[in-house]
């Protein structure tokens, strides 16, 4: 039997273009000239007998051929790395780049610490943070991304995933809200009074469908009274000097009662609860490096607690 003459050179050039969409991106991640880029697709096409990408005004669009070819692609590529990795695993030789999705907020409570242990532990190593999107199962099937921090509860086939805390939600405005007179005070204000300011909602996915957080503690906010933006850290950016509110996971409240002069309304009912996992493909399930990596953000979530908050209230203009 013949085998067709392609290296691993060839396949890593056209995982790289189905995640860019674009040859120049991709001969310039590679270090290649824009010649030599369209050299390997023309030999990539006479490979496979079809054209793979078509050239599109956006970008190089894939073919259902292409599509179809991505997944084997980068299990053979995962099956050589782990072919060539060395049976004494030494994080310190670690190389190479992991690419990790979460929404902003999982940046402030666990992965900045993460990222600084890597940093000190396998300084070879980078990490890349991506924000969950709507393809975010096939991105981490197809090796797009390496894993992910993730609360919603369904998960595909082939998908693990370990709990890392729970988390609840709290109901959050600046200092010098007309509401802010309720936390001081430890009273709960009625639905009347909530009602009667525009509510801030965090979208991680895109559009209105796409929000975290959609309702407050107080029975239903009216939905027209909202304006939506995609990052948790914006939150004490719009509700200072404001009369905006907004309801976000209270590990982060918490954060933003010491640093940004928020405060947490006491509500009429019980905190919604819900578990913060870490999820990963089973095509990574056994690599040493990933494994490391997860066992990095489990260790550190274990030592996560949310302790009561002391802060007092003092309404300053700044």
């Amino acid at each position: 039997m013949e085998f067709p003459k392609f290296n691993t050179e060839i396949l890593f050039f056209f995982k790289t273009l189905m995640e860019t969409g674009s040859l120049t991106k991709t001969s310039e991640k590679l270090g290649m000239s824009q010649a030599s880029a369209s050299r390997q697709l023309a030999h990539l096409r006479k490979l496979f007998k079809d054209d793979l990408f078509i050239r599109m005004h956006y970008g190089m669009k894939p073919t259902e051929r292409a599509k179809s070819l991505f997944p084997q692609v980068v299990a053979t590529l995962f099956d050589l790395d782990q072919l060539l990795e060395p049976a004494q695993f030494d994080p310190k030789r670690l190389n190479g780049l992991v690419r990790i999705g979460a929404v902003d907020n999982g940046m402030f409570v666990i992965l900045s610490k993460v990222i600084n242990e890597v940093v000190k532990i396998a300084p070879q190593l980078c990490i890349e943070v991506t924000l969950i999107t709507e393809t975010l199962f096939s991105q981490i099937e197809n090796g797009i991304l390496d894993m992910a921090i993730y609360s919603d509860s369904l998960l595909p086939a082939d998908f693990h995933q370990a709990d890392l805390f729970e988390e609840s939600f709290s109901f959050v405005v600046h200092k010098c809200h007309p509401l802010a007179y309720y936390a001081k005070v430890g009273r709960i204000p009625s639905t009347q009074e909530v009602e009667k300011y525009k509510r801030v909602v965090i979208s991680v996915r895109g559009g209105r469908t796409g929000h975290v957080v959609t309702t407050t503690p107080f029975d239903e906010a009216r939905q027209t009274d909202i304006i939506c933006v995609p990052y948790f850290s914006s939150i004490p950016f719009l509700l200072k000097g404001s009369e905006l509110t907004s309801v976000i996971p209270t590990r982060l409240a918490r954060h933003f009662v010491k640093a940004a002069s928020l405060v947490i309304i006491p509500s009429p009912n019980p905190p919604k609860k819900y578990n913060v996992r870490l999820i990963w493909h089973h095509r990574v399930h056994n690599n040493a490096a990933n494994r490391w990596i997860r066992q990095l953000i489990l260790s550190f979530a274990k030592e996560m607690d949310v302790p009561k908050s002391t802060t007092k209230i003092h309404c300053v203009e700044e």
